[in-house]
């Protein structure tokens, strides 16, 4: 049974409640899962069925009155190394559904795995040895996007897991960081050697807009390393620039903006960014991969605090409901913001 045990690896503070079972916090909640009689995973043939409501895990966690010095909770923690179900290697990127389901794009397995919210279980697993995924997103239709990077593909599949449309483009080199905008357009980064871009593809797969950087970044509008990419609710397009330590923002045009973060480890400072996502009030979430941690931005880029701390976070994921999931190359992490407000 997985356990609600925070990890001594993860610096979320002091602890006032340790090991918290699946089991107590549906005794305590009250909460009747239709799976209680066979397993707390669902194989459902539908990826997007949640096996829990979201709002009786919310009153569970209050009820349990667990808390933190800081701003997170741990609410599961996957960390077994291997190949098998409920195992996880290499993990670049995570995504995770309104109602809690968890994505999680595995590279080295050649996979993308699905976990259940409320016990952290496998529920199913998808694209084995037909893709190897680098960036994870979900459509609003239901779907999954991932980058392939070794077909250097975009492929999507459908609720069934089954994949739908594959659209392989010349200009993609490496494509790696993948988000849905609110427009239903694709956005993904590329890091194709010696030229550094962002792709915007309509749904059907039709480049729409394409803006690039010579790798170097010696000019403002330019990347060196653009691993991750979000957008937020007017469609701008946030890209997380590693190799020049900063966030750069652009409109849904691909016109740049501004930017924010430099290299260092004070307040505001970023070192060799990561992951990104946005919450309802379009704060920017920034994995600040070397300085092991995750803080939030305001919409201009105004630094507002550390949300919690876990060694080299990769990709980032956040829901309405305040669900934060985190991974970096040895786990997956399913944080609850505390004080989240949707």
């Amino acid at each position: 049974m997985q356990m609600f045990v925070p990890s001594d690896d993860i610096n979320i503070g002091e602890i006032e409640a340790c090991e918290i079972s699946v089991d107590l916090v549906r005794k305590v909640s009250g909460i009747q899962s239709p799976l209680r009689s066979s397993s707390p995973c669902n194989n459902s043939s539908d990826l997007f069925s949640s096996s829990f409501y979201i709002e009786q895990l919310d009153n569970s966690l209050k009820k349990l009155n667990i808390r933190y010095l800081k701003n997170a909770q741990v609410i599961w923690k996957i960390e077994q190394i291997g190949s098998k179900v409920g195992e996880i290697n290499e993990v670049y990127d995570v995504a995770i559904s309104q109602d809690g389901v968890v994505y999680v794009a595995e590279w080295l397995n050649q996979r993308i795995q699905i976990f259940d919210a409320i016990s952290g279980c496998s529920k199913v697993i998808i694209g084995q040895n037909q893709v190897q995924p680098w960036g994870i997103t979900l459509i609003s239709d239901g779907h999954i996007a991932v980058t392939d990077e070794k077909q250097r593909t975009v492929k999507i599949f459908n609720r069934q897991g089954a994949v739908s449309r594959s659209w392989k483009k010349q200009q993609f080199g490496w494509p790696r960081g993948i988000t849905c905008s609110k427009n239903k357009n694709i956005v993904l980064t590329d890091t194709q050697h010696g030229r550094h871009t962002v792709n915007v593809l309509n749904g059907e797969g039709k480049l729409i807009v394409q803006f690039e950087g010579g790798g170097t970044g010696k000019i403002k509008d330019q990347f060196h390393w653009p691993r991750y990419v979000a957008t937020d609710s007017q469609n701008k397009i946030i890209v997380s620039d590693g190799a020049n330590h900063c966030v750069k923002i652009f409109d849904k045009q691909g016109r740049y903006l501004f930017k924010f973060g430099s290299q260092g480890s004070s307040d505001g400072l970023l070192k060799h960014p990561r992951g990104v996502c946005v919450d309802q009030a379009d704060n920017i979430l920034v994995a600040d991969h070397d300085n092991d941690r995750v803080s939030i931005f305001n919409k201009d880029g105004n630094f507002v605090r550390h949300v919690l701390n876990i060694p080299k976070p990769r990709g980032l994921a956040l829901n309405e409901r305040g669900l934060l999931v985190v991974s970096n190359k040895s786990s997956v992490v399913l944080f609850k913001i505390l004080d989240f407000m949707a």
